[in-house]
């Protein structure tokens, strides 16, 4: 989901008469058009992921202050059930929502549509770079918000780990476009912060006009309603095998690129050896388009488990049911490889738990997750050790209530610090008075996308001119071999033979030369 949308090819048309109905301008409220990814979080598809739920802060937020706000969400390919419409408009919490394909979004003239009847007087791109590219491009000169929802380069590193052809100089070049483009921006960490502050100095945005204005904001990931989740009886076929008495292990949300499965296997496999009870619960599965590999590969390994039959993999499930399964599970679960994404980035799942009041097993390579080792809110085991994974498991299963106890303080800091309201107040006072960067008619010197347009058309010249170089001395090598083969001798031989017998044959022509 990092590729430019580039040009799109027209195809069927979107209606978007509802929302001029709602573009009046009035004293109290600004126009907000929050381009984002879907499904969003109160959606029943069968697959609920991070974008979706970051997309919803952002519409939440401002529409709790008042402001008129459309969100125009990209359906992420693979999460929406067969027979789905490829548009569907309806309204959420005084939010208008339209869903649309992903090949609609990327349309040109859709999303434009959305804009033109709406009149929006700020844009936010938001959840992933499809998103906000397309806010950038159709903004008209509107202040738009770039949500970095996790550093992109860190991103195209770890999907090295399972497509080690990838081109990193696409990632490179849409991370530069959204960098000089953006008029705001926001971060799911401080640290992911600073890293975006260096970034936009290499790329010209830190200049005398910027100086003291603070254009890059630390949005974490937020929570729901805290503890909302309504009973939900989970189905006997879902959960087939799982006695009363089991305890579950949950892994929910996609298997992704920085999911350590080795890890994950070994550790609960050894748990799972000490322990008769534990069961092991897999919602969620492949990323399509993202990340196809790591899920196939986890279940191809469980498949050969020694303790096969206590792995129960289910794969993406509604929302509904996902919910059940939750209620059900004992602890939650998850493995991450160290790698810089993880340093950067941040959990929605973890959130989820924290929001209804799960605890779980994960490490303290984040910042989320070095927040609630240092508060106690969560079992930490270390990164890439397996033993120390099972050890993890193994201690907070002998002690229930003390689980409980935990994720009960867990639930009651979250619902503090990581609340809509919490995590947005940046946001919500940009969309209140932000404008333009204050750099944003000023020339850049230091633009690298122009610096890597230009280097990218000086090098498809050289290479133009490196294969006519290639072509002209594979030519003159072929006509060397036929000025030296057998045939090429035989020729001239021949033809010299011709013009002699030619020559004598005809007196005439004799005359004729020796008279010149």
């Amino acid at each position: 989901m990092t590729a430019e949308p580039g040009q799109r090819p027209k195809g069927r048309t979107v209606s978007w008469d509802h929302l001029r109905e709602s573009n009046r301008p009035t004293a109290s409220r600004r126009r907000v058009l929050i381009l984002g990814c879907s499904p969003l979080p109160f959606e029943n598809q069968r697959m609920n992921l991070a974008p979706g739920a970051r997309t919803w802060q952002f519409g939440r937020a401002c529409s709790e202050d008042g402001h008129a706000v459309s969100v125009v969400a990209m359906r992420i390919p693979g999460t929406y059930g067969d027979g789905c419409d490829e548009v569907d408009h309806f309204e959420r919490d005084g939010v208008r929502c339209t869903t649309l394909s992903y090949e609609l979004f990327r349309q040109s003239g859709i999303v434009e549509g959305a804009v033109e009847a709406f009149q929006p007087d700020v844009i936010i791109g938001a959840s992933s770079t499809v998103p906000a590219l397309r806010a950038i491009e159709v903004a008209a000169g509107r202040p738009v918000w770039v949500d970095l929802f996790g550093d992109l380069m860190a991103e195209a590193q770890a999907r090295l780990g399972v497509h080690p052809d990838e081109d990193l100089a696409a990632y490179r070049d849409v991370l530069l476009r959204l960098l000089e483009a953006g008029d705001a921006f926001s971060t799911v960490s401080s640290r992911q912060r600073w890293a975006v502050v260096g970034q936009l100095g290499l790329v010209g945005r830190l200049n005398r006009r910027t100086l003291g204005h603070t254009s890059v904001h630390t949005m974490p990931c937020c929570l729901w309603d805290a503890g909302s989740d309504e009973a939900i009886e989970t189905p006997a076929e879902i959960l087939l095998g799982i006695g009363d008495d089991d305890v579950v292990l949950l892994w929910s949300g996609g298997f992704n690129t920085w999911c350590d499965m080795d890890t994950l296997i070994v550790g609960v496999e050894s748990a799972m050896a000490a322990n008769p009870r534990i069961r092991f619960v897999a919602t969620g599965g492949s990323i399509p388009g993202h990340d196809d590999s790591t899920f196939v590969r986890f279940r191809e390994r469980v498949s050969h488990s020694a303790h096969a039959d206590r792995f129960v993999i289910l794969g993406g499930v509604e929302a509904r049911h996902a919910t059940a399964i939750r209620q059900r599970a004992d602890l939650g679960i998850v493995t991450e490889k160290e790698l810089a994404e993880r340093s950067l980035g941040s959990s929605g799942r973890i959130l989820h738990w924290l929001e209804c009041g799960l605890g779980f097993v994960c490490t303290d390579l984040s910042e989320l997750g070095e927040t609630l080792a240092e508060h106690d809110l969560a079992s930490i085991y270390r990164a890439a050790d397996p033993g120390d994974l099972s050890r993890a498991i193994l201690e907070v299963v002998s002690d229930p209530d003390a689980v409980r106890e935990r994720a009960a303080r867990a639930r009651q800091f979250a619902v503090q610090r990581w609340s809509v309201e919490a995590t947005t107040v940046e946001l919500r006072r940009w969309v209140e008075c932000g404008g333009v960067a204050p750099d944003v008619a000023d020339s850049n010197p230091l633009s690298l996308v122009e610096a890597t347009a230009a280097q990218r058309a000086l090098s498809e010249t050289q290479a133009e001119l490196e294969a006519e170089r290639v072509r002209y001395h594979d030519l003159r090598s072929e006509l060397g071999r036929i000025h030296e083969s057998r045939m090429w001798k035989l020729w001239m031989a021949y033809l010299g033979l011709g013009g002699r017998f030619r020559s004598s044959r005809n007196p005439a022509s004799e005359r004729e030369r020796d008279d010149r």
